[in-house]
């Protein structure tokens, strides 16, 4: 990997996003939701995505989703660069 924002994403993935999306985006079933093939990260108007990093979001208590899992917001957690870099880093993985 040569690219700058692949790599800056790679690590901030590691360090914010890993333990819960784990390290190969697969997430944890019924609790959190995989990165891998998931219309949200694939799709070609970024705008939801972007939303929920930088304003997380909480899932309703379901049979599919138990837990009620939610993701924190990373607004005031994260530069404007590492977000874009690990978006990009997302979205290209």
């Amino acid at each position: 990997m040569t690219d700058p924002a692949m790599k800056d994403g790679k690590l901030v993935f590691e360090t914010q996003c890993g333990a819960c999306h784990v390290s190969n985006g697969t997430g944890v079933r019924k609790m959190i939701p995989a990165l891998v093939n998931n219309p949200q990260i694939n799709s070609p108007d970024p705008a939801s995505l972007l939303n929920v990093v930088l304003n997380g979001t909480y899932g309703p208590m379901t049979h599919a989703n138990p837990t009620g899992a939610g993701m924190p917001a990373f607004a005031e957690k994260l530069s404007d660069d590492n977000i874009a870099a690990v978006l990009t880093y997302i979205r290209n993985s």
